[in-house]
């Protein structure tokens, strides 16, 4: 029984190899919990550039009077963002104009889950001389810190392009 106490020494020394492993793994899927959570809890923005959304009739069986396409902002993410302009941007010209109502011209703060931002853009004389390039013209959006954020390209051909 002379070996005693030296096996009780390696017993504890194995003991404190387990625990620092087990210490360790936890420690690291914290980072990693962490460092995913922290990744989620951004803001995150969704712009939609849809053609040919809705249209307006002179009468009841008459022919189309006018087309909009929509312009849809969301935040899908879960902090809020606030939204200073909303616009189109054209291939030739790097200048957006605000597409905003008046009431909302300094922007629209949008919470977790909030409404989307729905903007109807007119399809009118004005995009006709971009129907070569209607492909390359979306839409963006701007949060008060500068960020771009942009539209995927359109999917289907609109009614406007020649």
């Amino acid at each position: 029984m002379e070996n005693t106490p030296e096996t009780l020494r390696n017993y504890i020394l194995a003991y404190s190899a387990i625990v620092a492993t087990l210490s360790l793994l936890v420690a690291f899927s914290a980072l990693i919990f962490s460092f995913f959570n922290f990744r989620r809890d951004k803001y995150k923005v969704l712009i939609d550039l849809d053609w040919d959304n809705g249209k307006r009739y002179e009468g009841m069986r008459s022919n189309i009077k006018e087309t909009w396409g929509a312009i849809t902002v969301r935040n899908i993410g879960r902090r809020p963002v606030y939204i200073t302009l909303v616009g189109l941007k054209y291939p030739d010209d790097e200048v957006v104009y605000n597409l905003l109502s008046e009431e909302n011209s300094e922007g629209i703060k949008l919470q977790e889950h909030d409404k989307p931002i729905n903007i109807k853009v007119p399809q009118d004389q004005l995009l006709k001389k971009y129907s070569q390039v209607w492909n390359k013209i979306y839409a963006v959006a701007y949060d008060v810190s500068g960020k771009e954020y942009k539209s995927e390209k359109p999917w289907s051909k609109p009614s406007w392009v020649d």
